[in-house]
This record gives structure tokens, sequence and C-alpha cells, in this order.
């Protein structure tokens, strides 16, 4: 199938489902997701024609960075820097908590060493989109709730990729030193680059643009988004983490409000359904070689993991239960960290397909009731 009509037929569809989700009163991310689940098991081999290429899947990932960077735009980042502790704690428990309880459930199935270190390494990882999406739907992204879930997910970015570092490593000793070195390296000239040289640079370039009124300064905007979200990956960073920083940016630019209305039209109706949609294309319900009961506590834990690890550290920084119990459902979500953590593994066959196959349903299992219990608790009004 052409890949225009392709993209057609989905975004068509998307808009269907977007909108009896909104008549169900759940968020219309949930209806793309499901959209793609049905789309990918059509009968009579009609699901093989929106099989997820690669090019329709780099169209689809504009959707995701572009997001990230209207949530970056949507910060406060006076509130962001006030509320650093009470994110770094929450990253922190929402890692260590899923981790150390996905190694325990490995050794209790007699899995060998390093697949429970793989399954702790890829459990740790919080990928925010879907929250994002949900949140931005119903208002709630710039609430306390909001900025906390998005500052530990930049840190929880970061102490996911030292984790995969540090597995990477141990289960291939020979290069352990260097690829942890060469991580934190990496690390390191992104947020140099970042606070250092980027900011000046981008405010006289905005500067020189408008005073010659080349063209729509937005543009300018997009090209950051693009660069950061490339630099972030190359420096073993979510590309998603580039989007956000660039947001930032461009929030404290002096054109904030000329950037988010360029971004908001084709953000929100073109790119992001698809990469919703996308995501249930590539949903794999087999593969599991009967170890369903396996996958079954791994998922729970997935969730619980999370939440639990997520609220013990909110309520280290004082905040109250319920708005900790919104951040830790918040923080659910596994993605392309998980992924790539998987998928670094199975190059290396350090796991086994079927050990993939686990994460791929664990990030579609958690993309999935996100944004229903997400929803239901900002509806709540017990504990503000």
């Amino acid at each position: 199938m052409s890949l225009f009509l392709k993209i057609s037929i989905l975004l068509v569809l998307g808009r269907v489902f977007s909108y009896f989700s909104s008549l169900l009163k759940q968020p219309s991310v949930l209806g793309l997701l499901i959209l793609g689940i049905l789309l990918k098991y059509l009968p009579f081999g009609i699901g093989k024609f929106f099989v997820v290429d690669e090019v329709l899947e780099s169209f689809a990932n504009f959707g995701i960075i572009f997001l990230m960077a209207l949530a970056g735009l949507d910060t406060d980042i006076n509130a962001l820097k006030r509320e650093g502790k009470i994110s770094f704690l929450v990253a922190l428990g929402g890692v260590v908590l899923p981790f150390l309880g996905a190694f325990l459930i490995g050794f209790v199935f007699r899995l060998k060493t390093v697949h429970s270190l793989f399954f702790g390494t890829a459990l740790t990882a919080t990928s925010v989109g879907i929250t994002v999406m949900t949140l931005y739907s119903i208002k709630k992204l710039r609430t306390f709730e909001g900025r906390i879930i998005l500052g530990a997910a930049v840190i929880d970015d970061v102490i996911g990729i030292l984790v995969l570092s540090f597995f990477v490593g141990f289960t291939t000793l020979e290069e352990a030193g260097n690829f942890l070195i060469y991580t934190l390296l990496k690390i390191f000239l992104f947020f140099a680059l970042l606070l250092f040289v980027l900011p000046k640079f981008f405010n006289v370039t905005l500067n020189y643009f408008s005073k010659i009124k080349a063209g729509d300064i937005s543009l300018i905007g997009v090209a950051l988004i693009l660069f950061l979200s490339w630099f972030s990956k190359f420096c073993g960073l979510a590309d998603i983490t580039g989007a956000y920083f660039a947001g930032l940016l461009m929030s404290i630019s002096g054109y904030k409000d000329k950037f988010a209305e360029s971004l908001v039209v084709f953000t929100q109706n073109l790119f992001t359904p698809l990469f919703f949609i996308t995501i249930g294309l590539k949903t794999e319900l087999m593969g599991f070689s009967g170890k369903y009961f396996f996958v079954l506590v791994m998922l729970l834990w997935a969730v619980f993991g999370k939440v639990i690890g997520s609220i013990l550290g909110a309520l280290l920084g004082g905040v109250k239960w319920f708005k900790g119990l919104r951040i830790g459902v918040g923080m659910i979500p596994r993605g392309e960290v998980a992924l790539t953590i998987a998928s670094i593994a199975l190059s290396y066959k350090i796991i086994e397909n079927w050990h993939f196959s686990t994460i791929v349903m664990i990030v579609i299992f958690t993309s999935l009731i996100t944004p229903v219990f997400l929803k239901k608790l900002f509806v709540v009004k017990k504990g503000g």
C-alpha cells in the first residue's frame, strides 16, 4: 500500500476512534492505540497492508518529538527549578524499586542472573509521551503533578541510560570500561552544550532572523527541536529528552506564543495520532514460549513497582499521598528506552526472543492502561 494512502486512512480512522473515545469519556490516545491493535489483527490478511515499515515509523516518530517540545514550551521553568528535589526523589524511587523487584522476580522464576538483570534494567525506564498526551488533552499538563512527572522523566532517562551502561558492561566485560566512560562523556557533552552554548546561540539566531524578516521564525524552533532530538540520541539519551529541552529553550526566547501557535496544529492533528496508532500496529500478542504466568507477573510489577517507587519518592519530598499517586501513575508507561535496552540486549545475544516479546508487551500494556487511570485520578478532587 502506498505510504500516502496508508497515512490518509490512518488519519481518518484515528479521528473516528478519537471521537468515540471522547464519547466514552476516555483520552483520545486510548482510541488511537486500540485502532492500531485492531488494524494489525484484521482477518483475511488485511492487516498486512498496515505493517509499520521504516518510513512510516520515522514519520510517526515526529509525533512524540513535537509533543514533548510542546510540553517543554508549556513548562514553568521557575517551578521546575523549585521542584527539582521532588522530581529527583520520584525518579530515583521509580528506578530503584522496579529494578530490584524485577530482578527478584527473575530469581524466583529461576531465570539466569543476566536475564534477571535485563528485566530489572528494562523496567527502570519511563516514557512519558502517553502521559503528556493525556494530561494535555484534559488540560492538566501545567499542574504540580504534571511538572513533577516531566522533571522526573528527564532525570529517569539519564539514570536509565547509566543503568543500561552498567548492564552492558556487566554482560560484556571486555567492553565495560570503555562503554561506561564513553556514555558518561556523551551525557556530559549534551548538558554542557545545552546549558552553556545553545541558549545564547539560539537567541542570537532568533534576533537576527527577526530583524531581516526572513520568513516564519517558528521554523528556527523546528530546526532546534530536530537538532536537539538528534543530539540527545547521539549522546545516548532518548530523542524525546532533547525535544523537551528544545521546548524549554523556546519558552524563554521571547517568542513562546509564536512557537506554540505553529507547533500545535500539525502536531496534534498529524504527527501525534500517527505515533500512537503505530504503537498499536507494532503490538505482538504471541511469542512468549509458554511463559504466560511470568509475563503476567512482570506486567503487574511494571505497573505497581513504578507507582509504589514514585509514590515513596514523592512522600520523601513532602508531597501528599494522593498527588503522589497521580505522579506514580503518570510514570507508568514504558516506551522507546525500554525497547532500546531490549534491542541492544538482543543484538548482543544476551537475551532470547521471548524476553524481547515480554518487553514489547509491557510497553503496550502500560501505554494502554495509563490514560484510563490517569484521567480518573485527575477527575477525583481528593487531595487537590
